[in-house]
């Protein structure tokens, strides 16, 4: 892989510079300059080359030591080189078989494969409410096989107990030769999982097959909460060729990231790396460019160790007879130490617990890296970030994939909205709903309630009024009000509008048929009414009186019918109300004596009504009412002979006596 060759290179190149060069101390002080002198071959991806390539190093060019490039030839290129006893260094490699199969001159810096998906299967399950996990892989590749393989292992051991209803819902598996022969391969795999329902994919493949998954997930519109992919979305043309559809929130892991929270003394900080790196090619480091310098670095550092407590000869010697040869030189007798040189370094490299801007690294006994721990990187806005674990992370985790603004073809609808949508606007609507019907009874409740302390208020007991003067009709039609004292305060006395109206109604009437049998064309209205009879009237304070139909009737004794209403006897005369002063009333007896055609005036005297509220300033007011009133004893006695006394229109008891009162006339 040409960035594994570009990390190893700069590490290469800084170590034959003048400004970076590192030493090898002995125990007397003495210092001899570290070179690499750096061979590359290209093997142009074919298994029968690479292998070749590798007996050509080891035998022709004598190296001393091997770096690993790809996890696709790391078994051959691993057995060879441990064959051959030459101390090969993987930077790029991290499925845990190699590295079990416990071979002696085997090494590595990658943290295992097998924790690649669980912080993003973990905020899958617990953070982006994924249920459905449709995962595929290529089943004849150590790396990709046991990737997915393990996140299968965690999702079922571990997630389906931390969160009900987390499920690997469909798995594929598939050779290289099942994805060849299919150029519609990788759409497919898309399409099963549309097929069951699948609200996250995890896949285990190299570039190209992740470049075709997301696309064809971005062709298709079909929402995902997740999708994780290995390798390919940590390459720096994903996103560029891709399109933010299609790449936007993709996850994979990697093993580093230029935004890390590491540093060592050599290289600096991670992203002193990244910028020396960008300087040098013009290009952002991956993490397998990374990971080949922070080897080359830390094989360094076991050879600076090994010789530490050994003097070197005064002579000087190659590196074949610095490595190689035994008894060469003279050490502090140590334990388990005495071998060669190169026997020297391995040890210390089993040994060596290092922080470099890769991360930490620590060997365990399969002499692999377990320091670190694998970055859940997620592309963001076109650029790769580093989002878990959070200690070295330098965005937040995005989970679950943010559906699309304008339309969402993966999620359920309901009409128009997503049903996550549609049940907050009915769960909204409803709300609005029951708290406007309990407002609106609560405003019933307490408007009844006021009106019922408002009746009650207005309700007052005949003790409290006294009546000055009572309300007399104007000459068009209006009424002046009457007047009272209520309790020191001075108010008013109005009809009611129905009385008005039926006095009206029934004047009309009566003023029409008397006009030419009136002496005077006028009569006196005014309402009293019985002892006790009623509270002073007021809206709503009259509910215990009868409602019976009565009529204004000539013959009326309000003294003796304790049934009968107030009396209320008015023409439409000339509008001018007369004072309590005796009116005369045409007799039928004084009509038919009458000298020179003209009827005699006689006075009938009925029997006194008076208008007593059982107030103490009642008896001021006995005194206007001494006179009698106009009161006649019989109909006949109104109208001559043969003439029709006209029906009085029918007013109900409580029309008659309600009154209002207001606080000015």
């Amino acid at each position: 892989m040409n960035d594994a060759h570009l990390g190893y290179k700069l590490f290469a190149d800084m170590l034959d510079s003048s400004d970076k060069p590192l030493f090898v101390r002995d125990a007397a002080g003495a210092e001899r300059r570290i070179r690499f002198n750096y061979t590359r071959y290209d093997d142009d991806c074919e298994s029968k080359k690479h292998n070749a390539l590798i007996q050509t190093l080891i035998n022709e060019d004598k190296v001393h030591f091997l770096f690993g490039s790809t996890p696709v030839f790391a078994e051959q290129e691993s057995v060879l080189a441990n064959d051959a006893q030459r101390l090969l260094y993987h930077c790029c490699v991290g499925p845990d078989p190699i590295y079990e199969m416990d071979m002696k001159y085997i090494y590595g810096i990658q943290v295992s494969n097998t924790k690649y998906s669980q912080g993003a299967a973990k905020s899958m399950a617990l953070a982006g409410g994924v249920t459905k996990v449709f995962v595929f892989y290529l089943e004849d590749n150590i790396f990709t096989s046991t990737t997915c393989k393990s996140a299968i292992e965690y999702s079922t051991d571990v997630l389906h107990e931390l969160k009900t209803g987390y499920n690997i819902t469909k798995v594929i598996k598939y050779t290289s030769a099942d994805a060849a022969a299919d150029p519609r391969f990788y759409a497919g795999l898309v399409d099963q999982a549309m097929s069951i329902g699948a609200d996250a994919i995890l896949g285990c493949d190299f570039k190209e097959p992740g470049f075709q998954v997301a696309k064809a997930v971005a062709d298709r519109d079909y929402y995902l909460k997740a999708l994780w992919l290995t390798v390919a979305p940590a390459f720096e043309d994903f996103a560029d060729t891709l399109g933010p559809d299609a790449s936007e929130h993709v996850l994979t892991p990697v093993q580093w990231h230029p935004a890390t929270k590491f540093a060592d003394p050599y290289f600096g900080t991670a992203t002193d790396y990244s910028e020396r790196y960008n300087r040098a090619y013009g290009l952002i480091p991956s993490y397998v460019s990374a990971g080949a310098s922070a080897a080359g670095y830390s094989l360094t550092m076991a050879i600076q160790d090994a010789f530490r407590r050994c003097t070197f000869p005064e002579q000087g010697v190659d590196a074949d007879s610095l490595l190689f040869t035994a008894g060469l030189l003279q050490c502090e007798q140590v334990v388990g130490e005495r071998g060669t040189g190169y026997e020297r370094v391995m040890r210390s490299l089993v040994k060596q617990q290092i922080n470099t801007f890769f991360g930490e690294i620590a060997l365990n006994s399969f002499r692999r890296n377990v320091a670190l721990s694998p970055i859940t990187a997620q592309i963001q806005s076109g650029v790769l970030q580093a989002t878990l674990p959070i200690e070295v992370a330098n965005k937040a985790l995005v989970m679950p994939k943010p559906p699309p603004k304008d339309e969402d073809s993966g999620a359920e609808k309901i009409g128009t909205l997503h049903k996550d949508a549609f049940i907050t606007v009915v769960v909204v609507v409803v709300g609005s709903f029951l708290i406007l019907c309990l407002a609106v009874l609560l405003t019933l409740g307490r408007s009844r309630q006021q009106s019922r302390m408002l009746e009650r208020m207005l309700v007052i007991s005949p003790d409290d009024l006294l009546i000055i003067n009572h309300p007399v009709r104007l000459c068009d039609g209006s009424y002046e009000c009457g007047k009272a004292m209520h309790r020191n305060t001075l108010v008013a006395l109005e009809p009611l509008t129905e009385v008005k109206q039926k006095e009206m109604e029934l004047n009309t009437k009566l003023g029409v048929s008397l006009k030419s049998f009136s002496i005077h064309g006028l009569t006196s209205s005014v309402a009293i009414a019985k002892d006790s009879d009623f509270p002073a009237g007021y809206k709503g304070s009259m509910h215990d009186l009868s409602s019976q139909p009565l009529g204004v009737l000539h013959n009326a004794d309000p003294a003796h019918d304790l049934e009968a209403p107030s009396i209320i006897i008015q023409s439409a005369g000339n509008g001018v109300i007369e004072d309590l002063q005796p009116q005369p009333s045409i007799s039928a007896a004084n009509g038919a004596g009458a000298s020179n055609g003209r009827p005699r005036v006689g006075f009938h005297t009925p029997p006194r009504v008076t208008f007593d509220l059982a107030n103490e300033h009642s008896e001021e007011l006995v005194e206007a009412f001494q006179h009698p009133l106009p009161l006649s004893t019989s109909n006949a006695q109104m109208y001559p002979q043969g003439a029709v006394a006209p029906q009085a229109p029918q007013l109900t008891r409580a029309q008659i006596l309600r009154l209002v009162w207001r606080s000015k006339c």
